[in-house]
């Protein structure tokens, strides 16, 4: 992978990774709705500022309808669904199920006839799996499949979609305009929520909103610029790959900024998690 997208993969995991804990900082404070309306929020705010300085495109007519739907798609239901399943759903089953995206994402793309799924690719898709399992278990995490764990699974499918169906937008438009015109139809909607964080907002800690602004401004904003200009350079199921590096950076996040030290277990299926991602790269080198 060349340098400058792998330092845009390489940052957006890092943001990624430190969200999980973000989020779980301000549902403190915050209900999910009105945690997911104020978070993307901030990330249009943050978007059209930068807009000031460098303008993004505009898009035709007949483009607003699918920007509108990804939008939609990728920020409105994932983000509620994803909050709302972390109220309910233990922690170790989001872990796991959020990370079926990649799944979800080579197989749209090979029914969709985008990249064709090898059975190369799918071992190392097992093995990232697998891993990301004893991860979960070994850092003594329980899973367990209820009905609420739908939403969690429903966030999965929504993300695949969103990186997956924007690449050719993202070709005429520019990454940047593709990601704040999407970011933007997504918040919209999320605005029916807006009278519950005013009702909310003047009893929230100050770690919460501290919470808040960081996984607006960076998991949000900047990650999705960083992530969706990597799927347009490299292709949505290559680099979605790489998503199952999200819980080790959070393991190694947890140790290096709270001492939580991970255990054994966890260590191992962080390790074959990176030997899974490792095995689909080299799968499709090999195909070249």
């Amino acid at each position: 992978m060349a340098l400058r997208p792998a330092l845009a993969v390489f940052f957006t995991i890092l943001f990624w990774g430190t969200s999980f804990t973000g989020i779980r900082m301000a549902l403190d404070s915050f209900s999910p709705g009105a945690l997911a309306m104020l978070r993307f929020s901030i990330a249009s705010i943050v978007l059209w500022s930068i807009a000031i300085f460098a303008p993004v495109a505009r898009p035709s007519l007949r483009d607003l309808p699918r920007l509108a739907g990804l939008g939609c798609i990728g920020i409105t239901t994932y983000h509620v669904c994803l909050n709302f399943g972390q109220l309910t759903v233990a922690p170790g089953t989001t872990a796991l199920l959020i990370q079926t995206a990649p799944v979800f994402t080579a197989v749209f793309a090979h029914f969709a006839g985008i990249e064709r799924l090898r059975w190369s690719t799918m071992q190392g898709i097992i093995v990232a799996l697998i891993g990301t399992a004893i991860l979960v278990v070994g850092q003594g995490r329980t899973v367990e499949f209820t009905i609420a764990a739908l939403a969690i699974l429903t966030s999965a499918i929504c993300t695949a979609t969103y990186f997956l169906f924007q690449r050719d937008l993202s070709t005429r438009y520019g990454v940047r305009s593709v990601t704040t015109w999407t970011l933007t139809a997504g918040t919209i909607p999320l605005w029916v929520f807006a009278p519950t964080a005013l009702a909310e907002w003047p009893d929230a800690t100050p770690t919460a909103i501290g919470a808040l602004v960081y996984i607006g401004v960076f998991p949000a904003a900047i990650a999705y610029l960083l992530w969706n200009w990597a799927v347009h350079e490299l292709g949505a199921s290559r680099v979605m790959m790489y998503l199952y590096l999200s819980p080790v950076v959070a393991m190694l996040s947890q140790w290096l900024l709270i001492r939580e030290s991970p255990a054994p277990l966890a260590i191992a299926g962080g390790l074959v998690t990176v030997a899974g991602v490792w095995m689909v790269n080299r799968a499709r080198t090999a195909s070249k």
